[in-house]
């Protein structure tokens, strides 16, 4: 436990903590009686956009960007910022108005950030550590506590999947980060690290 702790601490994640809400502000605009969604900022921000209109569906964006959307529909935005910290927000548009957002308005000030592990040395000590770990157990509990605070890419997740011996252990890598990806536009890539296609159903679910 004691080598688990100090691993985490090297790779900056503090044992425990959790990043601070971001805030956001959003204002309204009538531009010509069509319905928009507009966000402004900050800029270089990776957004994913979920509506619950067949018509809309799922598209990934790059702040500044603007889409039209329809009335009486949800839209779920999950952005990940360059300052590392995530936005999640359900947002329901108002009719003929451009809804313009601004991410990390009147934030806190010194938030917790949210470590985003690269693919440099960061993630390669939590990828050794968890391949010389003895017992699947033991690989799963160094990851249950790696990724609090803290966000993957797609390809670094397959390598943890890869690292597990077994089907149990796979999915809970596919559970512990299924909400942590920096890239989840890419998430149908972790599937092609199952073998067996009951693996691949509870992974997709898991994505989902």
């Amino acid at each position: 436990m004691r080598n688990i702790v100090i691993l985490l601490l090297g790779l900056g994640i503090s044992v425990g903590a959790q990043a601070e809400d971001v805030s956001f502000t959003r204002s309204h605009k009538m531009e010509g009686y069509v319905t928009i969604f507009k966000v402004v900022s900050p800029e270089g921000a990776k957004c994913n956009v979920k509506s619950d209109s067949s018509w809309f569906g799922e598209k990934d964006f790059e702040v500044p960007f603007k889409f039209k959307a329809q009335a009486k529909y949800y839209y779920t935005f999950d952005c990940l910022l360059p300052s590392g910290l995530r936005w999640r927000k359900k947002l329901e548009p108002k009719a003929n108005y451009t809804s313009i957002i601004k991410i990390g308005a009147g934030e806190a000030s010194s938030p917790a950030p949210t470590k985003v592990v690269t693919s440099g040395g960061d993630f390669e000590q939590l990828l050794k550590s968890v391949k010389e770990a003895s017992f699947e157990d033991e690989k799963i509990r160094i990851l249950e506590m790696a990724v609090k605070g803290t966000h993957f890419s797609v390809k670094q997740v397959g390598k943890l999947i890869d690292a597990l011996d077994f089907s149990e252990g796979k999915i809970k890598v596919v559970e512990l980060t299924a909400k942590k990806l920096s890239d989840p536009g890419n998430s149908y890539q972790i599937l092609n690290h199952f073998e067996f296609e009951g693996d691949k159903k509870k992974a997709k679910e898991l994505l989902k």
